[in-house]
């Protein structure tokens, strides 16, 4: 540790009391300042992150990630496990092999995200953009209010590809399909080999959507 750094990890040592190879098993709860960059990563286990303000890096092997309420940049890696999060803002990147990406309610300014065989369903607000949605054999739905733009383009080799609207549902077969929705907005992109792609239009019962956020200058590598 330094005073700018915490560092707390589990060092499971071969030999002495554990020569046997006997099962253990640490849980932490690590609180830490709102304003906080947080690096996490673990192995045969789940976490949950919430509640600060930073540059963020948390991954999993084997296990599931639930992801509240951060801000700032986020990159977020499981393998095998499933990623859930609510009220993201700031630019987003994830990834999993096999598990399902599931995010409601989020204002991120930018969003890559991909599986191999997992489903992926966010619910955002779009800012500046672009969002690219990426999932081999899963299915890819995507969430927006009502009444928002943006330049959209579908892609599936054998899923289908649907649009929610005020005008009603457009539905095609596989293929690829381009579209400027309400004179066009940031780039969306949903992109699956056998999934199903959807795009929809969330109502506010009467409410206006909330604005975007404004756009934030990249630094480094982008989400």
């Amino acid at each position: 540790s330094s005073p700018d750094v915490v560092r707390v990890e589990t060092v499971y040592k071969v030999g002495g009391i554990f020569r046997n190879h006997q099962a253990c098993s640490v849980d932490y709860k690590v609180t830490v300042p709102t304003r906080t960059s947080v690096n996490v990563s673990v192995v045969s286990s789940s976490a949950d992150v919430r509640g600060v303000d930073g540059d963020h890096s948390i991954s999993t092997v084997s296990g599931d990630l639930d992801i509240h309420e951060l801000s700032g940049r986020l990159k977020l890696n499981a393998v095998s496990g499933r990623v859930r999060g609510t009220a993201i803002t700031g630019p987003m990147k994830v990834e999993t092999v096999s598990g399902d990406i599931t995010f409601k309610d989020c204002r991120s300014v930018r969003v890559n995200g991909s599986s191999v065989s997992g489903d992926l369903e966010f619910d955002l607000v779009p800012g500046e953009g672009p969002y690219q949605f990426n999932s081999v054999s899963g299915n890819v739905e995507l969430t927006i209010p009502a009444g928002t733009g943006c330049s959209l383009t579908l892609s599936s080799m054998s899923g289908r590809l649907v649009v929610d609207s005020a005008d009603g549902t457009n539905s095609w077969g596989r293929g690829q399909k381009t579209a400027t929705i309400l004179g066009g907005g940031p780039s969306v992109a949903l992109k699956s080999i056998s999934g199903d792609l959807r795009l929809k239009q969330r109502s506010y019962s009467g409410q206006a959507p909330v604005p975007p956020p404004p756009p934030v200058p990249p630094v480094g590598e982008s989400a």
